[in-house]
């Protein structure tokens, strides 16, 4: 005991840990906070274990979890212990504060330690909800957000490079153009839908982008790429290239369907595109 308080380290957590004064009515329900420490330890342990094993790629991302699984060392604990503690989290966050509630922990003189966990909780629900708005740009709803999980963003490296390159990330992605199946596929997956879209030449880098109203995405691929009557600088290369060097991309949808009421919305969310990313394609304004 003497080592406990005449050591500089072990007398500072005995001074919190052992001999810190307590009232004596405290319960269980005080183990919250403590636990909530624990879990935030062990999620920061286990996502940086995991993050060196992870690769956040559309090609890769599937296969990186499957050798988390199954070679490295205890790989599926640590995975199933990281998911799992996110939901104990959670749930001891909302015991923690119901305890708070129970027990008048907002009241005088304990408003000010209230007052921050509330701001920690409104950061807690600020960075999940952004992190679920960065799957696709701008406006997501649960229809477009089923998109996501298609076979066509299993993209080919030139496409992927140069959405690296430009730091875009695409809801839809469409490529080998000169197949019957992937034109059907465009038609029927971009039905009723309206926003941004973009052509991508795989061959020169260079894309073009652009706004379609509801259910004109696929009129806009038939306009540049089937006729060649769009963008000028888009039919000369499809007569040099072909249309297997290009992919019809859509970039971002809009949120609803598209009147003369929100049409100048849409028109200013393309404008934003083409001021953002500068689209080579984008120099003669032509369709």
């Amino acid at each position: 005991m003497k080592l406990l308080k005449s050591h500089s380290l072990l007398s500072l957590a005995n001074s919190y840990m052992i001999d810190s004064p307590q009232p004596s009515n405290l319960n269980y329900a005080w183990n919250f906070g403590s636990l909530l420490a624990l879990c935030l330890v062990i999620q920061i342990v286990t996502g940086v274990t995991l993050a060196m094993h992870y690769t956040p790629s559309i090609d890769l991302a599937f296969i990186s979890v499957e050798h988390i699984m199954r070679d490295v060392n205890y790989g599926w604990m640590i995975r199933y212990l990281h998911a799992n503690t996110a939901s104990f989290f959670f749930l001891f966050v909302y015991l923690h504060i119901g305890r708070g509630l129970y027990y008048g922990s907002y009241k005088a003189p304990r408003a000010l330690p209230w007052s921050i966990g509330v701001i920690i909780l409104i950061l807690m629900m600020a960075t999940g909800f952004l992190g679920i708005l960065n799957i696709c740009p701008k406006w997501l709803d649960d229809d477009m957000g089923t998109l996501l999980m298609t076979s066509n963003l299993i993209i080919s490296p030139k496409l992927k490079s140069l959405f690296d390159e430009h730091k875009i990330k695409p809801c839809l992605v469409f490529e080998e153009l000169n197949k019957e199946e992937v034109k059907e596929s465009l038609r029927a997956e971009t039905r009723k839908k309206a926003g941004i879209y973009g052509i991508f030449n795989l061959t020169t880098g260079d894309f073009y982008i652009g706004s379609a109203v509801s259910n004109k995405f696929y009129s806009r691929f038939y306009k540049h790429l089937l006729k060649g009557l769009g963008n000028k600088n888009i039919a000369i290369d499809l007569k040099n290239y072909g249309i297997e060097s290009f992919a019809f991309v859509i970039l971002e949808y809009f949120p609803e369907e598209v009147t003369k009421r929100n049409n100048p919305d849409l028109m200013a969310l393309e404008t934003y595109w083409i001021q953002t990313y500068k689209p080579t394609y984008n120099i003669l304004l032509e369709a």
